[in-house]
């Protein structure tokens, strides 16, 4: 009799544990699930912010080459601002995605803030003119976080953000070559289209070093490194496309060629003419 209760607890116990066993494994198994539910939902946002930041800039480089003189193959009053508001819905179902499942969004925040700043309002964190090197520094921060919030990288520290305002900390007017004085005056533009504003220069200025001159270079310097952004951000925008994240991006998606070949063949002609005189 002692032997078959002995077996009896023993069968009792093996069953406990079995079952303790079990039902373990189901609460790992749904924890996995759940976890990877929310790994793809963070990447789905991550991918959806940064495919609206990309077309956001490929038509932002199509408005700052049509301010130089390039008019873009699409009528673009008619055209962008009417998609524009999509692309901008776009962007902030990717934040929502990103807010509901990232475990670093406090960090991310300003990288999102730069990013906005770059695209909607065409402006640099040292409050001059946004150009592609904007772009690509902003986007490279986002990217960042998505490898943390992947696992891939570790968390920044602390003071990451801190630093990277000193380091892009804005200048004085005074203080900035007469390139980064038409920019600023440009971002200024842009933060304010309404508003007029006038630059003097002063008896003190270098006249090699002259905003005027500046300007005037922008119409021969600008359009080749936009136009090679443009072609950058087609190339993602592509990509974007055919990994479903997007199912088309606007006027350009309307053409029947890339919107960047006529851009290619205006910079050709444009080289060709300075290597004849």
């Amino acid at each position: 009799m002692g032997t078959a209760i002995i077996a009896g607890i023993a069968g009792l116990a093996v069953a406990i544990i079995t079952g303790f066993v079990t039902l373990r494994a189901k609460k790992l198994d749904l924890f996995g699930q759940r976890e990877q539910r929310r790994a793809e939902q963070l990447r789905r946002g991550y991918h959806t912010v940064l495919a609206a930041y990309d077309i956001f800039w490929h038509y932002r480089c199509h408005a700052m080459l049509k301010d130089l003189g390039t008019d873009p193959p699409f009528d673009f009053k008619e055209k962008w601002h009417p998609y524009r508001p999509a692309v901008e819905s776009m962007f902030n179902s990717g934040v929502d995605k990103i807010h509901e499942n990232s475990l670093h969004y406090d960090r991310l925040i300003p990288a999102l803030m730069w990013v906005i700043r770059v695209v909607f309002d065409g402006v640099n964190l040292r409050q001059l003119e946004a150009m592609p090197e904007d772009y690509e520094e902003a986007r490279a921060t986002v990217v960042k976080f998505s490898r943390i919030d992947q696992g891939i990288d570790k968390p920044v520290g602390k003071r990451f953000w801190k630093r990277l305002s000193k380091k892009n900390a804005p200048p004085d007017l005074a203080e900035l070559t007469s390139e980064d004085t038409v920019r600023r005056i440009f971002a200024m533009v842009n933060n304010n289209p309404n508003l007029t504003y006038i630059y003097q220069s002063g008896p003190d200025d270098d006249p090699d070093d002259n905003p005027l001159l500046s300007f005037i270079n922008r119409f021969s310097t600008h359009p080749p490194l936009l136009a090679a952004s443009v072609a950058v951000s087609l190339g993602r925008i592509g990509e974007w496309k055919k990994a479903g994240v997007i199912e088309d991006f606007g006027p350009c998606d309307e053409l029947e060629t890339s919107c960047y070949e006529p851009l290619r063949l205006k910079m050709a002609e444009h080289a060709k003419a300075e290597a004849d005189e």
